[in-house]
């Protein structure tokens, strides 16, 4: 085997011996989009209690339903979630409004940049704020005070998919009782 990655060598700081293949692969993926990998990193240290904080993203929490009951997951957040987060603001509020008809002079295109300004960006700040940015997951599982991160998880993916993939890191992990089952709903 050849010298470690520079992801391997960051799981193996934060979480020693408790992280599959299958993650270290799913992070290794995202190699592309190097913010990402330091905010999965940053996540996985405030989970790890390694890293005070602050975390702008939903506390970690149990997964629901029939097939992924039982693990936990931590959000973290990429580029493409921005519109995502300025939408889940506004859901429920009422928008600012401005006249298009205003826009004639240059004093009205400055109201209309800040409008937009307080629009996307303070939206964006205070979900940041609040702690409830959103995005994609860390999947794990928690046993004997110990996380074992096993995938990264997308929304869109389904609860079987997600399962069979943290199921397959079984034999890495054989006294991690929670992925031992077969409950893959097939």
């Amino acid at each position: 085997m050849g010298e470690p990655t520079f992801v391997s060598r960051h799981l193996d700081a934060i979480a020693p011996g408790r992280y599959s293949a299958q993650f270290r692969i799913d992070v290794d993926g995202l190699s592309d989009d190097g913010s990402t990998i330091f905010r999965i990193f940053k996540e996985l240290e405030i989970i790890e209690g390694i890293s005070p904080g602050p975390s702008r993203m939903k506390e970690a929490a149990p997964l629901t339903g029939q097939i992924l009951e039982g693990l936990w997951h931590k959000h973290f957040t990429s580029s493409r979630f921005i519109l995502q987060n300025i939408a889940a603001y506004w859901r429920g509020r009422e928008v600012p409004s401005v006249s298009l008809s205003q826009l004639g002079s240059d004093a009205d295109r400055e109201a209309l940049r800040g409008y937009v300004s307080r629009m996307i960006g303070d939206a964006y700040r205070a979900r940041e704020s609040e702690n409830k940015l959103t995005g994609e997951w860390i999947v794990f599982a928690k046993q004997d005070g110990k996380n074992y991160y096993l995938t990264l998880a997308y929304h869109t993916e389904g609860d079987a998919n997600i399962w069979l993939r943290c199921r397959n890191c079984s034999s890495e992990f054989p006294d991690l009782k929670i992925i031992q089952s077969d409950r893959s709903g097939s």
